[in-house]
């Protein structure tokens, strides 16, 4: 998809009391009267990503509405007051939507609130790609499980499992909330990501190279696991990968996707499980915009910017270690089940 610069108009207007059509037109209005252009340098991919929750009343001690945001960067500093004001005055309105959806949605699939809790999760967002292309998502939870994707090729949603089908019954209907979903994805969605790139300019552009080091553990089987480990490096995007005897492995291999390391950079690691006496036949192999050329890493080496004097302090053992696959840059509903309460 080729990148769009400018804001996209409706394609359909539909005023429903509290249905979806009116999310799109609560998304507007960031940054009026902006004309971000696209960096000169882009390290990796960007993105910008929303992500919301709504349950129904139960006697438990959690928000009924969440709304997560996350703008500790310095260069957020450079925006007024107003920007924050209309921030929170979209996630109030966004507040009335999804709490008008999970009523609509608990109705079409004959769900009462009783004593127990439903929820619905939305996430969506779009990435700009260091070739300049670009890509987006809308999708749907329902009781923390994968629930309705939108196809943005074809318009159409894709459901999750079964239950989602009396959901996708009813949604195909809303012709124009699929539609005005594209439209903001590839229009004000990328506009906003563009400007908040050039707030960035400096810090979002820069290259910084990943600490390696390879470890041993024992898996569930018993088995020696090396696990090559990655963390400091900036931008997201990095490839791990495990070769024995100059081959690369592609099935016997674990890994996890980037994560944030907390202080502005990521950390991610692949791990694969090795005869026990055979660990010197293993390398893990690390790809990254940060390093000139592809780093080869062996069980009790560290290596990587700002190395130094760790040796043998990398070799270590811990019985039944295992990580949990758990980091993905665009979690499954599953995984959403920690709470924050959004701001009044």
């Amino acid at each position: 998809m080729a990148l769009i610069v400018g804001l996209s108009s409706l394609v359909c207007v539909k005023f429903r009391l509290g249905l979806h059509s009116l999310s799109f037109l609560l998304l507007g209005g960031l940054f009026p009267g902006s004309n971000p252009r696209m960096p000169t340098t882009l390290s990796g991919s960007q993105s910008l990503h929303y992500f919301f929750l709504t349950m129904s009343s139960s006697g438990l001690e959690v928000p009924n509405f969440v709304s997560v945001g996350y703008a500790r960067a310095p260069w957020m500093s450079a925006m007024k007051a107003e920007y924050w004001e209309r921030e929170n005055q979209n996630q109030r309105a966004w507040e009335k939507v999804q709490r008008a959806e999970i009523q609509s949605s608990m109705r079409n699939l004959n769900h009462s609130g009783g004593e127990w809790s439903h929820s619905i999760q939305r996430m969506f967002g779009c990435e700009i790609h260091e070739d300049n292309s670009t890509s987006a998502f809308w999708q749907f939870g329902y009781d923390r499980e994968d629930h309705l994707t939108l196809d943005l090729d074809t318009l159409t949603w894709i459901s999750a499992n079964p239950l989602a089908q009396d959901t996708k019954k009813w949604s195909v209907q809303e012709v124009c909330y699929a539609q005005n979903n594209k439209a903001y994805l590839q229009g004000l969605c990328l506009t906003s990501l563009l400007r908040y790139l050039e707030l960035g300019q400096g810090r979002l552009d820069r290259k910084v190279p990943p600490v390696v080091r390879v470890t041993r553990h024992l898996a569930h089987s018993g088995e020696p696991m090396l696990r090559c480990g990655a963390h400091g490096f900036y931008p997201r995007d990095i490839r791990l990968s495990w070769w024995r005897d100059g081959q690369e492995l592609t099935q016997e291999t674990e890994h996890v996707e980037s994560r944030p390391g907390g202080d502005g950079t990521y950390q991610s690691w692949g791990a694969v499980e090795v005869p026990s006496g055979e660990e010197h036949r293993y390398t893990c192999r690390v790809e990254h915009l940060g390093l000139e050329q592809p780093l080869t890493v062996t069980w009790g080496e560290a290596r990587g910017w700002g190395v130094g004097g760790l040796g043998e302090a990398c070799r270590e053992e811990r019985t039944g270690e295992r990580e949990s696959n758990q980091g993905s840059r665009i979690p499954g509903f599953s995984l959403l089940q920690t709470y924050f309460r959004a701001a009044n």
